[in-house]
């Protein structure tokens, strides 16, 4: 923390720091991205990459590195860094190869409120509006408080995915959108 004007209230901002994902960074996003991991962990759990992979779900960490080696590959994964020490990740994925569509913004649960997952967010807009796109999509479940903290970072709700009744049931996910400006 570093006093911004003395006498007056401290700047709180941590000293934060956005980089692409590196290879070895695996063991920190590994524990992470729970997001893709419980995806891989059912899939695997139901045969969907049984021809792929392997049958058994100890095959999930094998499955979980290929995904995350290609995000380092495409460039489309982010390790957040509070200081030096990670903090959080993200990546996304081009929906219908032009709209980016943030995948996985997940902040270490110690430094949730301290203006990271922002930055980051604000960091993604950036990096997507200085590649051409204007627009960028997310999608959060309804039952989740993710919703609120998009709102208030100018996303608008643009539609919702049902997967009751399905081997993916959960509550309605709530596609989000934000036409960059």
């Amino acid at each position: 923390m570093k006093e911004v004007n003395p006498g007056k209230e401290a700047d709180t901002t941590p000293n934060i720091f956005i980089r692409k994902a590196e290879s070895g960074d695996w063991p920190f996003w590994r524990q992470n991205d729970h997001h893709s991991l419980e995806n891989d962990r059912h899939s695997l759990e139901n045969g969907h990459y049984s021809s792929k992979i392997g049958d058994h779900p100890s095959e999930i960490d094998h499955y979980g590195e290929m995904h995350f080696t290609d995000k380092v590959l495409t460039g489309t994964g982010y390790v957040i860094f509070c200081g030096d020490a990670p903090a959080g990740i993200f990546h996304y994925c081009l929906l219908w190869d032009s709209c980016p569509f943030l995948n996985c913004l997940f902040i270490q649960e110690e430094y949730r409120g301290s203006g990271l997952g922002t930055a980051a967010l604000l960091y993604w807009e950036r990096e997507m509006k200085a590649l051409g796109y204007p627009m960028v999509m997310l999608s959060t479940q309804v039952d989740e408080e993710a919703q609120h903290f998009y709102r208030k970072r100018g996303y608008v709700d643009c539609g919702g995915i049902v997967f009751s009744g399905t081997p993916l049931d959960q509550p309605m996910e709530m596609v989000m959108r934000k036409v960059l400006g």
